[in-house]
């Protein structure tokens, strides 16, 4: 997402948000996605995922030879090592909030969701319509 001021440049609201708890975290995850056949971690802008479910996408590689092995997640000991993992990672003093999702664990910055981003979006939508009335009018 990107905002502008009023006569400014553009720059992506993002790059104001202090990312750096991923440098603790990524390592974390890393560690469990090796001792948790068929989990994986999900990079995405602002969030860590670690996924822990069947991927058919990995079951496609094997057979077309491009991963040599995978095995899908033994559902329970999945389980139990997310069950892990949320509470290593509740237990750093980072700011950022642990979610337990279906067969997922994401990991944000603290006060971060998706209706804030939803409304910081509208609202940058409103100015821009707002800004730009006079310029519609003309048309």
């Amino acid at each position: 997402m990107f905002t502008k001021p009023p006569n400014g440049t553009w720059v992506q609201a993002t790059s104001e948000l202090d990312l750096s708890w991923k440098e603790t975290i990524l390592p974390i995850l890393e560690e469990y996605t090796d001792r948790t056949p068929g989990s994986w971690v999900e990079h995405k802008q602002i969030n860590l995922a670690w996924h822990y479910r069947f991927d058919p996408v990995c079951l496609l590689a094997v057979r077309k030879g491009l991963i040599l092995e995978f095995r899908n997640a033994e559902q329970e000991y999945a389980s139990e090592q997310a069950k892990d993992l949320v509470m290593q990672l509740e237990g750093t003093k980072l700011p950022i909030e642990v979610l337990r999702g279906k067969k997922t664990v994401e990991v944000r910055p603290r006060g971060i969701n998706k209706v804030l981003l939803s409304s910081c979006a509208n609202a940058v939508c409103r100015r821009l319509i707002l800004g730009n009335r006079a310029l519609w009018s003309r048309a």
